[in-house]
């Protein structure tokens, strides 16, 4: 968490005076992390978790609320597992083990950032964004390539749910987004194997609106 894409977010948002929320399953990575940004004069806390667990997803949040802050941008950066392997030599398993993993995790974690980040006493009918939901993603998303269809159908499943519409019903009034950032890129850059637009760190702060 210290280095890739997720860490370089967490020390944009922070540079520019959010308090940042880090997720992870590796305790001492974030820790790391938020004692960075800390002593660069930013706000971090430290929430170890593994993102492929529901319970622990909802009991994080519960301690993030506990902090007293407003939940304004989420941002859902999970690497998805790797498998690199001919279609026909991967098993059932594996695959949705990938495939479900990922986008379960995704759910589980959009879920969450809809109870907090606009609770129904606080919902505005007057066209107000009262928080962004981002889910990065990658070049998988928009096309597959040979030996990597569980990743290309985990990324295609997370970037469908970018597209949720999460105010269908009134209920909450958020701005999701979907972008590509894979890795840490030039801002402002595009894949040049399908010329979808990526995002950088810096570039996600124009995304977030509150």
């Amino acid at each position: 968490m210290t280095t890739g894409t997720g860490a370089a977010i967490a020390r944009a948002f922070a540079s520019q005076g959010y308090s940042v929320a880090l997720l992870a399953r590796t305790a001492t990575h974030i820790n790391s992390l938020a004692d960075e940004i800390k002593a660069a004069g930013g706000t971090a806390h430290a929430f170890p978790t593994d993102l492929h667990s529901s319970t622990q997803i909802s009991e994080t949040f519960s301690s993030i609320k506990s902090l007293g802050l407003p939940l304004k941008v989420a941002i859902f950066n999970l690497n998805t597992r790797w498998l690199v392997k001919p279609f026909l030599e991967i098993k059932q398993d594996e695959y949705q083990g990938v495939v479900s993993g990922h986008l379960g995790a995704a759910f589980s974690f959009a879920q969450e950032v809809l109870k907090e980040m606009v609770p129904a006493r606080e919902v505005k009918y007057d066209g107000t964004v009262n928080g962004t939901l981002i889910f990065t993603g990658a070049t998988a998303a928009t096309r597959g390539s040979a030996k990597f269809a569980a990743l290309a159908s985990a990324s295609f499943g997370l970037r469908a749910l970018r597209f949720v519409d999460y105010n269908s019903e009134g209920h909450t009034l958020i701005c999701a987004q979907p972008v590509t950032c894979e890795r840490v890129p030039p801002e402002g850059g595009s894949c040049r194997a399908c010329d979808h637009r990526w995002y950088g760190p810096i570039q996600l702060l124009s995304r977030a609106r509150t």
